[in-house]
């Protein structure tokens, strides 16, 4: 196979939390590196929890992001632009048997079709790796989930981050 094609370039242009009772959250974000500044506690960690969970974790939201923020929001949606074509991706807790569902411009999709939607739009071709004893081996599809993980390290807890950094070379 010749899988030379152009990768297309996923950009998360806003990030908005509903919750029942209150005006919605909302996050603008920009082409580029975007940096969140708060006080200590401010919700800056549960955007990118929530977030990360809008792009496909098949956990339930309760694990993914807490119990409490499932409490107090009804869904998180995202406007994205994927090679230049802007979708909304949203994921809606407590409607009735979509818990699970994984929105797209109104579709709703499982973990497994948004995974294939995701790597069509990216242009990523779809690739299977072993798993499991050499000797009787299985292949399993490699899904977005996988490669989006691999690409956002989750680092936790940030203390002792200096510690870690090589030192200083003259």
């Amino acid at each position: 196979r010749n899988y030379q094609m152009s990768a297309r370039i996923l950009n998360i242009v806003s990030a908005t939390r509903n919750p029942q009772n209150h005006d919605q959250d909302h996050l603008e974000l920009s082409t580029g590196v975007n940096l969140l500044v708060g006080d200590l506690n401010a919700g800056k960690t549960k955007w990118f929890q929530m977030i990360d969970f809008a792009l496909g974790d098949r956990d339930p939201p309760e694990k993914s992001v807490n119990q409490q923020l499932t409490e107090k929001y009804d869904r998180i949606t995202l406007k994205v632009r994927i090679g230049g074509v802007e979708h909304t991706i949203e994921r809606r807790w407590k409607e009735k048997n979509v818990r699970g569902k994984i929105f797209v411009d109104e579709n709703p999709l499982t973990p497994d079709d948004f995974s294939i939607f995701m790597l069509e739009e990216l242009n990523i071709p779809r690739i299977e790796r072993p798993s499991g004893d050499p000797y009787d081996r299985e292949w399993i599809e490699l899904s977005w989930r996988e490669l989006f993980r691999h690409m956002f390290k989750w680092e936790r807890p940030w203390d002792g981050f200096a510690e870690k950094q090589p030192a200083v070379t003259r």
